[in-house]
C-alpha cells in the first residue's frame, strides 16, 4: 500500500474501507421498531411507546467493530450502511428498486437480504392512533 500524505497505514486501511465499501440499505432498525410496536400496540400513549421503541433500538443495535478504529460505532451495522428511520418515512419495494438502480446516490440491498428480509417483513402495521410505519424489504 502507498503510502498517502498525512496518513499513517491505519488511516490508510480505514480509508480505503470507507471508500471501497458500497453504500447500502440496512433493514435492522426498521424490523426492531417493527417487531417493538407489533409486540407493544396499544399497550402504552404513544410518548411513552416513542420512548420505548428508542430504548428498545438501542439496546439491540448491532454495534461495529472495526478493525483498527479508535471511535467505535456506525449508523448501520457496517461501513456505508445506510439505516431507515420508519418513524420518519416508510419505503415500499418500489422505492428500493428505485435507490439501488438510479444512476447517482445508489443505495443496494443484497437480493438475498431482499428476499429473505422481504418475506418476514412484507406485512404492514400501524398503531391505531399512531403515524407509525410500514415496513417492506
Amino acid at each position: 500500500m502507498a503510502k498517502l500524505r498525512g496518513m499513517n497505514e491505519r488511516i490508510q486501511k480505514l480509508r480505503e474501507v470507507s471508500v471501497t465499501t458500497p453504500v447500502h440499505i440496512d433493514l435492522e432498525r426498521a424490523k426492531i421498531e417493527t417487531d417493538f410496536y407489533k409486540e407493544n400496540d396499544g399497550k402504552y400513549s404513544i410518548p411513552v411507546m416513542r420512548a420505548m421503541v428508542l430504548k428498545e433500538y438501542f439496546s439491540r443495535k448491532t454495534l461495529y467493530l472495526g478493525e483498527g478504529e479508535l471511535i467505535i460505532g456506525e449508523k448501520g451495522r457496517d461501513p456505508q450502511a445506510s439505516p431507515t428511520f420508519p418513524e420518519l418515512c416508510c419505503h415500499s419495494v418500489e422505492d428500493m428498486t428505485v435507490m439501488s438502480e438510479r444512476e447517482l446516490g445508489t443505495f443496494t440491498l443484497s437480493s438475498r437480504r431482499k428476499v429473505h428480509e422481504g418475506e418476514q417483513y412484507q406485512q404492514s402495521f400501524e398503531a391505531p392512533e399512531a403515524h407509525i410505519l410500514v415496513v417492506e424489504a
